[in-house]
């Protein structure tokens, strides 16, 4: 298999369960992939100040797909090199319809998260998931509302992200918030809702950074689980989906690997790249 991009999601993919560790095994894949000349990408709804800094500082990882492809950087100067924001008008009316005081929710702007008042509120009159304090207790930078934030000048969001829900909430707001039309709405595994622009995805996003780099998709693997890694498995030369990945991300595969907790990435990669 003639391999030259090689982009993988983080959470249900690369990392463990506890959204942290990623293996010693994956690691190596990942240095071997550099040595053999190949680019690896973390490909990630994570904004850049969340991507793992055991992957980052890997010499040669240079690039990544952040915010659900809604921007992709470069690692070594964080230059933004693409960039597919939401409407502000879309943001506006996201925020009109939910209201900031009855949810949690982020704001992903140039790699860094943003919280309203209302959501520190939210933070500290709520009990949430262990698992997930990673992402609830997460630094953020808090602003006086999202919906002033929104209308600065120069303000563009590159995602919404509801990180965790409780029972119900996400079956009311996502026919609710489906009505706009320029939204792409997912999940990424977790009781959460992911809005994008409707072409910021992580199969755009791979289509660019490839053209940049000249590279042709037939020539790229990719490895997810989750709604949010669809259409970059659909896209890239050879799709692999995690053990573990949602029935409709398997269906979407080339290929199946072993879970994300058994080094799938790099079992794949050993038995089908590094021969």
């Amino acid at each position: 298999m003639a391999v030259r991009l090689i982009a993988a999601d983080m959470d249900g993919t690369m990392l463990r369960d506890d959204h942290v560790t990623i293996s010693e095994r994956n690691l190596h894949a990942v240095r071997e992939s550099i040595q053999r000349g190949i680019w690896f990408v973390p490909a990630t709804g994570r904004m850049l100040g969340l991507v793992p800094q055991s992957l980052t500082a890997i010499p040669g990882v240079r690039y990544a797909i952040t915010s659900n492809g809604a921007a992709v950087y470069d690692l070594s100067t964080k230059e933004r090199l693409f960039y597919t924001p939401l409407e502000k008008a879309d943001v506006l009316e996201i925020l009109a319809r939910i209201g900031e005081e009855d949810h949690l929710l982020e704001m992903y702007f140039n790699g860094q998260s943003y919280i309203g008042k209302a959501g520190i509120r939210y933070l500290q009159t709520h009990t949430f998931p262990e698992d997930l304090n990673l992402f609830i207790k997460k630094k953020r930078t808090v602003v006086e509302s999202l919906s002033q934030f929104v209308q600065q000048e120069g303000v563009e969001i590159e995602k919404i992200n509801f990180p965790y829900l409780v029972r119900g909430e996400r079956e009311t707001l996502w026919p609710l918030l489906e009505r706009i039309p320029r939204l792409m709405i997912t999940s990424s595994g977790f009781n959460n809702l992911e809005i994008n622009h409707c072409d910021a995805t992580k199969g755009a996003a791979l289509q660019a950074l490839c053209g940049f780099l000249h590279i042709d998709l037939a020539d790229t693997v990719v490895f997810g689980d989750g709604q949010n890694d669809r259409e970059m498995i659909h896209k890239a030369g050879t799709g692999v989906a995690m053990k573990n990945a949602l029935p409709e991300i398997l269906r979407t595969a080339d290929a199946v690997t072993l879970s994300n907790e058994e080094d799938g990435v790099a079992a794949f990669l050993e038995e089908n790249v590094f021969l």
